[in-house]
């Protein structure tokens, strides 16, 4: 009889560790594809980022309302890779950061658990010189 009962109680740990783990795989699948929705060059607006994101909650069985979906704009000092090559070649660059904040719902253990995930990518807005280019060049002339 104990090692039916034991048997039993690892059964339900390893059913419980299962739906745990998927629940983990679902956010960051999820994540993946917002991410993936502010990268895609097809996604130019803000409704077309939230019809997509709200495709990807759908496959992944979570709830979204796209009217609850953020997408915000806002200046940064941050620079990718090439905004800072770009400096370290004399040029003056202004960053962007492109913020989207998502309400969502997942029902687990039959309970509707409301979360948010918000992803953030900087983005080189412009580059322009940072130095006066004819003063630069008749300096180095003799």
């Amino acid at each position: 009889m104990k090692a039916i009962i034991a048997i039993a109680l690892l059964g339900l740990a390893g059913w419980g560790g299962y739906l745990y783990l998927d629940d983990l795989m679902a956010q960051e699948r999820f994540g993946a594809a917002v991410e993936q929705a502010i990268d895609d060059p097809r996604t130019t607006t803000p409704d077309q980022i939230r019809q997509t994101i709200q495709a990807a909650a759908e496959r992944e069985g979570m709830t979204v309302d796209p009217e609850t979906i953020e997408v915000s704009a806002s200046a940064s000092d941050a620079q990718p890779v090439a905004g800072q090559l770009v400096a370290g070649a004399g040029m003056a660059v202004t960053s962007q950061r492109l913020t989207i904040r998502v309400p969502y719902e997942r029902v687990l253990w039959g309970r509707p658990r409301h979360r948010t995930l918000e992803r953030a990518k900087v983005y080189v807005a412009s580059a322009a010189p940072g130095f006066n280019l004819q003063d630069r060049v008749l300096s180095k002339m003799p």
